[in-house]
């Protein structure tokens, strides 16, 4: 950015010269941190891990497996055998990219390559066949599920945007321009899977065929597809009249984005079980209350007619309560309405 020395050095020129150009200053030089902080977070969530063998291990890749097979296997019926989970499984992590590579007439990544596949199955059979596992992870509860749902965030939003949009413009004319296949597409790509497990029940111990819902994953899927592609459009662009956005900026905003609202749905659904919890305690130490046992005069007063058939109470001579027989009851008051 080009700075124009002032021509004069008065003190007042200089001061409306500084006056004038130091907040478009900073916004210029305060935006490239975070620009570059956005854009390294794109290429680290999608590039940082390891290498073990002919297998390139992700770190978000990892972090997404424990996150989805530890909600499948808390939440699916012991019983449920393994073929069926890991299946499960399976439509849940990578449904959605399938759905969208199939609309394109492209293979899935998982399909590809040896990656994806080989690093679920494996976090999938050690969370299975290793309890101590799974229990490690419910123990460590808010803050691993908190890291968890930072990185599902990542992945699902590189899910919409490096894979489904991006691949939808690089395509030739016209559907690299068409917005059903860059909205839908890109949506599908985040909850595809959840989409496909809620109207077919693959997670429940037997499938059913159901109808889709509109969750919050759907919600957060299209509201991220809908910026990322708005934020990167030459269209919206010239019709609005913004900047576009640099594509690995635009990248690592969705996954900040994506991260954040996931992070907050754990935090709520925390602190509505823990609610639920104080909740059921309080109500489990109130004791219950006694009912109250009429008085004596009470008992003097009470009128049965002859048709009764609960017990009459009367007082004794002692002043303690003396049952009598209906049966009783009902000849006295007939002899007295005998009585001429």
């Amino acid at each position: 950015m080009a700075i124009v020395a002032p021509s004069t050095t008065d003190l007042l020129q200089l001061q409306l010269y500084l006056t004038d150009r130091l907040p478009a200053l900073y916004a210029h030089y305060a935006a490239v941190p975070a620009t570059t902080a956005a854009r390294d977070l794109a290429v680290w969530s999608a590039r940082a891990g390891f290498r073990a063998g002919p297998i390139y291990v992700s770190y978000v890749a990892v972090m997404h497996a424990m996150a989805v097979t530890a909600a499948l296997l808390n939440k699916m019926h012991p019983e449920t055998g393994v073929l069926h989970s890991w299946v499960a499984l399976l439509v849940l992590s990578f449904g959605g990219t399938t759905l969208t590579a199939i609309l394109l007439a492209r293979t899935p990544g998982w399909f590809a390559t040896s990656d994806p596949l080989t690093i679920y199955t494996l976090v999938y059979l050690a969370y299975r066949y290793l309890p101590l596992v799974l229990r490690i992870h419910n123990l460590l509860g808010l803050p691993l599920n908190l890291a968890l749902a930072a990185a599902d965030g990542a992945s699902r939003a590189l899910a919409i945007s490096a894979f489904a949009i991006d691949t939808v413009r690089s395509l030739p004319a016209p559907i690299n321009t068409s917005l059903p296949a860059i909205v839908l597409g890109g949506t599908l790509s985040g909850c595809g899977g959840g989409l496909i497990a809620g109207v077919f029940g693959v997670t429940q111990r037997e499938w059913r065929v159901g109808a889709p819902r509109a969750t919050f994953d759907v919600l957060l899927a299209a509201t991220v597809a809908v910026g990322y592609a708005s934020a990167t459009s030459p269209l919206m662009s010239s019709v609005v009249g913004f900047t576009i956005v640099d594509a690995g900026v635009a990248k690592g905003g969705a996954c900040l984005f994506a991260a954040a609202a996931l992070m907050l749905q754990v935090l709520y659904h925390w602190a509505r079980n823990l609610g639920l919890k104080k909740k059921r305690i309080v109500s489990s130490k109130v004791p219950p209350q006694n009912q109250q046992r009429p008085t004596v005069g009470a008992e003097d007063s009470v009128v049965v007619s002859p048709s009764a058939t609960s017990t009459a109470l009367d007082s004794s001579p002692l002043g303690t309560p003396k049952k009598r027989s209906t049966k009783a009851v009902r000849h006295r008051n007939n002899k007295g309405r005998n009585t001429p």
